[in-house]
Parts: structure tokens; C-alpha cells; sequence
């Protein structure tokens, strides 16, 4: 998101700083200038109405994209491409993106064959052992997640075809070798939505190519290949048939976690928790990227019975009923006007390819949501079809600046420098903030807590930063109490008290923010028995935002043990077990309470 950040800055600022050069507004209009300034409007309003309007600004803290900023970004660049490229520009880009979608799937490739160049680059070592996640199984590459790999090559892949079918002669064997590899390392995704996104794309794009379908027959026999070879979520490969190894009926099923409940299953859940958060905002939902808050208010209490029950989900994993929950119906509905004369303006334009990239964008998005590279992709997709058929440009001016121009370029200038240092400032606070979470994993406290505060001077008003200043200093007390220290337990409580009372205030409805109060509260117990108080009050200042949430009722059942409230510790702790049947903590806790109640 920050590079995406720097390059909107730096072409927004060269385009603009073309139109003084040529004292002339350069902007091509297109069939999708409406559609994109509604959808525009909505978001902006939504974050105007937001729940927590710096998330709806910045996006949800660790995925950054989708907020407002990262929505004029992507409508800059759309602008930008269609208002200043033309056809030779278009071609170029294209196949530039294509060799890299080539060299990421490599990459996937290797992965899946137990090198990793991450790990060789991190570690020294060529193997995957650096990753928690088994990799080799699902690949993931350079995009941190087996299904963002698939949707983003899954939308290049036709673009690749395209050049295998029209380019010419001597160079079809590089076109068809990198559409294999980018189909080897789709399937090695093992990404069902990934694959039904393939079966989109090469219906719209075989149907508009059925006169040349001879041209990419070799492909479609490779790809029939390496299915056999290496298999899908949904059929065994031929190896695992001939060693008998795998039954046919395990190997066709659906991929689980290990362990856990069917990823389908649990987005069903999720999915009925955003339409329920529509119903309670219907017009402009609770504002762009806060769904991780919004949720936990109409989380089904199913939810509780999966295997990822305490995970949190910042995402409805469905890019639809994301927006029906954070922007409202209007959201939502100036989100498919959107789409719909995007995908009229890339058939009129004749590209079938890009419809078929953009189809299956529209397919991957419905099962899971858009990453920055996919978001520049949806937005910009239109815009090649625009460009593709925009003759060469054959400007030559060598007017002389006059002064007013040289004054504007400079005022630019420095209003590029300017944006240019805030993105840098973002990204500092970031840099500092990640670099003091590893330190304190090493148990490096003092360092951690100079780190955390650098980051919270850099960027004041980032909540995230301040809580967790809050939750370490709590640590620090607790330490100094259990040790025998009371006066540097007290003295590193208060500090505690006020970062945490700063995050709240800055916010409210962040419920990471407001449980890690609850944790810091509880902690600073130890250097002062009055701090039960404070647990309490925000343990039940959260029921309201997370009724269904058995977790909050567990640990304002043990809080109140503390205080030796045993009816109302009974009572939360019985909830806690009534919502979810099978927490082992709040069984032993109750067990507990019923030896020691009369």
C-alpha cells in the first residue's frame, strides 16, 4: 500500500505537472467517469459516517488497503493511465506484468518443491523451514496467502494466452511456456476460488476466440497435463492414483484446515454476521474497513462452535457483502454500477481477454476479498481496454516556460515533497511499531517501549500504538509488584493507565483496543487491587459491541471471582458456557465456583 502510495504521489505529480507545461487540462473522458465519482461519493460519506473514521481513512491497521486514501489512489491511476498512455505504453505495461506474474509463479513453484526464495533470502538457507505455514502444500509466493497468489495470477492468465494466440512467431514459445507455469502455480494454490475463477475466464475467452482456437491448442493440452500430474482441491493427481496412496473420495474433497472446521462453512457465518450489520446500517454502513469492529456486534453465536472461534475477522471474505456492511446499501450499489459499465466498457472496446481477467476478479472477489495488487488490477483492467486502441502520441514542445509556469511546477514541486515525506512518516511509525513487537518477543522490553513510543510521536493518533504502550507498561507493573517493588509497580501503572485511556478515547469501537485495555487492567490488578474496577467497567462497556462473544462473559466471570462476587461471577461464566458449550476454561471455572460456593 505504501508503494502504491509513492507511485499515485509521483504520476498524480508528473501529470499534472504536464497539463502547466501544455497549459492545457489533459483528461479523457470515459464511460466510466460517473460511475467511478458515485462510488467516490459514496465512500467518501461512509467514512464521513464511520464508527471509527481513521480506519475508514486508512484502512483496517495491517491490511491498509481499503480506506478512502486507498481509494483515491486507485482512481488516480485510473485516470492518470487513460488520460496520458497510449497503445505502445499499453503493450508495455502488459507484458512487463506479465514476465512478473511469470517470475512470481516461479517462485510459488519452488515453493511447492520445498525452496523458498524468501527463506534463502531471510535465513541463508534454501528450504522452507522459515514459514509457520506449510507452504509446500499451498503455495503462496510473494502475495502472503494461497488464494490473493490465484486471484492475481488467475487475472493475468488470459492476458498471457492473448499473446501466445497474437504475437508474433518467435515469440509464442516464451508466451506459452509462461502460461503454463502461471497454470502450474495456480494449482498448486490448491485455491478452489481460484480455479472456479479459471473456469470463467477461459468460458468468456474461449467463446471469443473460437476461430483461433487451434492457436493455444498446445496450451490447453499442457494445462490438461499438469492437472493430471499434479491434481486439484477437487480430483486426485495420477501419482496419488498409481501409488494408491490417497482414496479417491479423500483426495476429492474439499481442502480444511487441518484439524478444523470447513472453510466454507465458517464463511457462511461470517457472511450472515455482514448481512445483519447491513440491517443495522442500512444506507452507508459503519464506515469503510471496519468490519473487524462492526462484527463482533451480530457475530452468529454458531460462530462459537467452529475451530476459528476466537480468530478475529477483519474481512467478510466476500468483497460484496464487505461493502453491504461497511458502506451500506449505497455502497454496495454504486459498487455493481461500477462494475457493470466496467465490464460494457471493456467489451466495447473488443478485449476479451481483460473481460476474462476482470471476470474472474469479479469470481475470486465473491469468495474472498481484494489485496492491494488485485484492487490496482480491478481499476486499472478498464483503463487498458481504453488505452489499447489509443494511437501513438507525437507531442514535441519546446515552448519556453514562462514565469507563472516555472511558479506552479515549483509549488507542485514542493506539494509532492510534501506528500511524498507524510507517506514516508506513515510508513516510519509502521517500521517502528514492527520493530518494537520483535523486540519485545525477545523479551528486550526497554527497547520495545522506546520503539512503540517513537512510533506514537511519529503518528499520534494511531490508537494501535498507544495501547499497546498501555499493555506493556501494565506487564512492567505487574512485573515490579510480584517482585516487591509497590512504588515502580504504582509509578509504571499510571504510565500504563494513561496510554490506555489515550487509545480508548482515540478508539472507542476498536474492540482490539478496548480487549487490550481490559488485559492491561487486569494486569495492573497486581500493583493495585483497585484496577478490578477499571477490568470490569470495560469488560461490560464491551458486552454491548460483543454479546455473543463468549470470551468477554469468561473474563468478567473470573473478574468478579476476584472480588469474591460469586452470584455474578456464576452468572457470566454460565453465559460464557451457554454460547459456547465446549469452553474448556469456563467449564473449570465453574467447576471451581461450585466447590468453593456454598
Amino acid at each position: 500500500m505504501i508503494v502504491t502510495y509513492i507511485f499515485t504521489i509521483l504520476i498524480t505529480g508528473f501529470w499534472i505537472a504536464r497539463m502547466v507545461i501544455d497549459k492545457k487540462i489533459i483528461f479523457r473522458r470515459t464511460i466510466l467517469d460517473i460511475p467511478l465519482f458515485l462510488f467516490f461519493g459514496s465512500q467518501i460519506i461512509s467514512t464521513l459516517l464511520s464508527i471509527d473514521p481513521r480506519t475508514s481513512w486508512l484502512g483496517y491497521y495491517s491490511r491498509f488497503n481499503g480506506g478512502l486514501a486507498s481509494t483515491i489512489s486507485y482512481l488516480a491511476l485510473y485516470w492518470a493511465f487513460v488520460s496520458n498512455l497510449d497503445k505502445k505504453d499499453t503493450l508495455l505495461i502488459v507484458r512487463n506484468s506479465l514476465i512478473t506474474a511469470a517470475i512470481v509463479a516461479i517462485y510459488g513453484i519452488l515453493e511447492h518443491f520445498g525452496r523458498s526464495p524468501s527463506c534463502f533470502i531471510l535465513t541463508g538457507y534454501f528450504n522452507v523451514d522459515c514459514w509457520v505455514q506449510d507452504v509446500k502444500t499451498r503455495v503462496f509466493a510473494t502475495l502472503g496467502q494461497p488464494n490473493w497468489l490465484a486471484a492475481y495470477l488467475v487475472t493475468l492468465l488470459p492476458l498471457a494466452i492473448s499473446n501466445l494466440q497474437f504475437t508474433i512467431y518467435k515469440n509464442k514459445k516464451f508466451w506459452l511456456l509462461a502460461s503454463i507455469v502461471i497454470f502450474v502455480a495456480i494449482l498448486f494454490t490448491k485455491s478452489r476460488s481460484g480455479l472456479l475463477g479459471i473456469a470463467v475466464a477461459f468460458a468468456i475467452f474461449g467463446l471469443a476466440n473460437l476461430r483461433s482456437i487451434k492457436s493455444f491448442l498446445v496450451l490447453i493440452i499442457g494445462m490438461i497435463l499438469a492437472v493430471a500430474i499434479f491434481g486439484t482441491p477437487w480430483t486426485p493427481s495420477i501419482p496419488t492414483l498409481l501409488s494408491n496412496s490417497q482414496k479417491l473420495t479423500g483426495a476429492s474433497a474439499p481442502l480444511p484446515e487441518e484439524g478444523g472446521t470447513e472453510s466454507g462453512d465458517i464463511r457462511k457465518i461470517v457472511w450472515r454476521g455482514a448481512i445483519d450489520i447491513f440491517k443495522a446500517y442500512p444506507v452507508f454502513g459503519t464506515g469503510p474497513e471496519t468490519f473487524a469492529y462492526a462484527y463482533y456486534q451480530f457475530r452468529p453465536v454458531e460462530h462459537n462452535l467452529v475451530s476459528e472461534w476466537d480468530f478475529l475477522y477483519n474481512k467478510a471474505h466476500n468483497e460484496y457483502l464487505n461493502y453491504l456492511a461497511n458502506s451500506g446499501g449505497v455502497g454496495l450499489a454504486t459498487y455493481s454500477i461500477l462494475i457493470t459499465f466496467a465490464v460494457y466498457q471493456i467489451y466495447k472496446n473488443k478485449r476479451f481477454e481483460l473481460l476474462a481477467g476482470y471476470a474472474s476478479i469479479l469470481v475470486t472477489n465473491f469468495f474472498g476479498f481484494s489485496v492491494v495488487v488485485i484492487q490496482i488490477l480491478f481499476f486499472l483492467l478498464p483503463a487498458i481496454a481504453v488505452t489499447y486502441s489509443v494511437a501513438e502520441k507525437n507531442e514535441d514542445n519546446k515552448n519556453l516556460l514562462d514565469n507563472l509556469q516555472k511558479i506552479k511546477l515549483l509549488a507542485l514541486s514542493l506539494l509532492t515533497l510534501l506528500l511524498l515525506y507524510s507517506v514516508y512518516s506513515y510508513w516510519l511509525a509502521d517500521y517502528e511499531y514492527a520493530k518494537a513487537k520483535a523486540e519485545l518477543e525477545q523479551g528486550l522490553v526497554t527497547e520495545a517501549i522506546k520503539h512503540f513510543g517513537e512510533a506514537s510521536k511519529i503518528s499520534p493518533n494511531e490508537a494501535i500504538y498507544k495501547s499497546k504502550l498501555g499493555l506493556t507498561y501494565s506487564n512492567i507493573a505487574k512485573y515490579f509488584a510480584n517482585n516487591k517493588d509497590p512504588q515502580k509497580a504504582t509509578a509504571s501503572a499510571e504510565v500504563s493507565a494513561v496510554y490506555i485511556e489515550e487509545a480508548k478515547a482515540l478508539s472507542p469501537r476498536n474492540f482490539l483496543v478496548s480487549q487490550e485495555r481490559a488485559t492491561s487492567y487486569s494486569q495492573l490488578v497486581a500493583a493495585d487491587p483497585d484496577y478490578i474496577i477499571n477490568t470490569i467497567q470495560t469488560l461490560e462497556e464491551l458486552i454491548p459491541y460483543a454479546p455473543t462473544y463468549p470470551k468477554i462473559y469468561y473474563r468478567l466471570g473470573v473478574s468478579y471471582l476476584l472480588i469474591n462476587e460469586i452470584e455474578l461471577a456464576t452468572t457470566n461464566i454460565k453465559k460464557a458456557i451457554e454460547l459456547k458449550p465446549d469452553y474448556g476454561e469456563a467449564l473449570s471455572a465453574l467447576e471451581k465456583i461450585n466447590k468453593i460456593s456454598p
